[in-house]
Parts: structure tokens; sequence; C-alpha cells
């Protein structure tokens, strides 16, 4: 855990709340970038928002195995800070899922989408992610996921505590990272934070302040798949 403690630790949360705040502007330009396809964005995201975009997405095969707590046209699948358009895919086999993306910077989301023309399936609802808790019942959700977001989040174990709360009794929570984003962006705008593997221990760390995971959220079974760049984590709500 960290070396901080007390007012310590409320200060240095306060001050990552503020440098995210400041990365705001950052992160909608870039969006704005992609939606929009304006130089200098690399034609393979302009597609990838195109394809996210399309109603007929199919969700990865690999997710369905961790869809088991309600029949699959029943689920509630949370995509969590999901961005514009949510990642996750709005179909199986053809048949049309329950997605339900939500992202802080929504309603700015909302109007680049409108600039740039394009309408996702699914509208990304207003929602901080650190706010689950208080946007969700508890164990209503069937699956979450979240992708290249974690780190980007000003207090990513409340992220983590809200999901597993509001997650169902054997409910999966499927996280993807780039490895200590924050390191190799130099903790600008909302790179506050790091994620590592370090064997079977996820890591959450800045500096003065590391964190295991496993040892925080006991109520979880913690599962870790790669680790040097990308970092694919299954956190799955004991029963």
């Amino acid at each position: 855990m960290a070396d901080t403690s007390g007012s310590e630790t409320l200060a240095s949360g306060a001050a990552i709340a503020a440098t995210w705040s400041k990365g705001k502007a950052q992160e909608l330009e870039f969006w704005r970038m992609v939606a929009t396809n304006t130089p200098p964005c690399p034609p393979d995201y302009h597609a990838e928002m195109l394809a996210r975009c399309d109603p007929a997405a199919e969700i990865h095969p690999s997710f369905i195995a961790s869809i088991v707590t309600a029949p699959l046209e029943e689920a509630v699948l949370l995509d969590i800070a999901a961005g514009p358009v949510s990642s996750l895919g709005w179909c199986h086999q053809g048949r049309r899922l329950n997605v339900v993306p939500i992202d802080a910077l929504a309603e700015d989301y909302g109007a680049i989408l409108a600039e740039a023309g394009l309408a996702p399936p699914v509208p990304t609802r207003p929602g901080h992610a650190e706010d689950l808790a208080s946007l969700f019942p508890p164990a209503s959700i069937d699956f979450a996921h979240m992708r290249n977001a974690l780190d980007h989040c000003y207090d990513p174990m409340k992220v983590i505590r809200g999901a597993l709360g509001i997650l169902k009794p054997g409910a999966s929570f499927r996280i993807h990272t780039i490895v200590n984003e924050a390191v190799i962006e130099g903790y600008e705008g909302f790179h506050q934070w790091n994620i590592e593997r370090r064997g079977d221990r996820l890591v959450i760390w800045r500096p003065g302040t590391e964190i295991d995971v496993g040892a925080e959220v006991p109520e979880a079974a913690l599962t870790l798949h790669g680790g040097e760049h990308w970092l694919f984590i299954e956190l799955v709500r004991k029963a």
C-alpha cells in the first residue's frame, strides 16, 4: 500500500483529480481528431471508430464465456469509461446485446460525434467511473468491461471496488490496459497511474503510492494474462 496516509493521502488524491481535470482538453482533442479523421489521425484509428459505430459489430467471442449470471439476451453489459463509442460490440451472432456504455466526458463526446456526423448504436451515458456505486444498484450487472481506461481514472481502486459492488456474484470485470502508461506519457493529463503485473500480483502505482490489487479486494478472484505491453485482467466477484 501507499506510504502516505490521512491528510497527505487526501491532498494527493485532490492533486491527481485536479491534474486529471486539466487533461480533459487533450483527451477531447484526440477524439475529435479521430472522429473527424483530421490529420495527423492514423487511418486505422478512424476506421476503428467507424467499425464501433456499426450496429452489427460483434462482441469478442472470448467475452461470451464470462457472461454467466443471466441468459445472454437478458444480461446487462457495462462498458466503463467507454469513450465516444463503446468498443465492446453490440451483437453476438446477430442477436442484439444490452450494452450500457458510460463515460465522464459523454456529453462532450456526443458533441464531437455530431460534428463528425457519426451516431453510435447506443449513446454513451454521462458518468464517472469512480461513481459506479451511485449510478447502478448493487449486484445488478452481469459483465463489466474497461479498455485502456483504468489508468486514466483519478482513483482506479475506487473504480475496481465500485465495479465489484455492482456486479452480480459470479460476474466478471474484464480490463485491458497498457502497462505503465503514466511512465510512458510522463504523468501528463489523464496518465496519472501505472498498472503492471508482478508475477501473479496486479500492482497499481505512482511515485509514493503502490497498491496490491488482489490484497485490497479479496472478494474477487484475479486472473492475469500478458503483461509486456498490454495486460489483460479479469476480476470475478466471488459468490
